[in-house]
């Protein structure tokens, strides 16, 4: 079981947040089917994550996916800071090869 949120929506960009689980609820379909639909479907140019830093498991499946850190807000989770990640439709390794 997963889900996928995108909110903030500006028309070029968008927060996502992700959340699944148990251990095998993500897969390569399900993650090109989120990020073509936010590249190519919505047209955005970039995602957002928030992220706590006090979730390293979070922080470690986004670098993974190909977010990149942008920003640390010092204090700005409840319990600590949060790390502002970023993914750009450039960057981005889910969607279909051009040709």
């Amino acid at each position: 079981v997963a889900g996928v949120v995108m909110e903030s929506f500006t028309g070029r960009s968008a927060n996502m947040h992700v959340a699944g689980v148990g251990r095998n609820w993500v897969n390569r379909n399900m993650l090109q089917t989120c990020f073509i639909y936010a590249f190519d479907h919505l047209g955005l140019q970039r995602l957002t994550g928030l992220v706590p830093a006090s979730n390293t498991a979070a922080l470690a499946f986004d670098l993974h996916l190909g977010f990149r850190h942008e920003y640390t807000l010092v204090d700005g989770a409840k319990d600590g800071d949060l790390h502002i990640l970023c993914m750009r439709r450039a960057d981005c390794r889910f969607l279909p090869q051009e040709e």
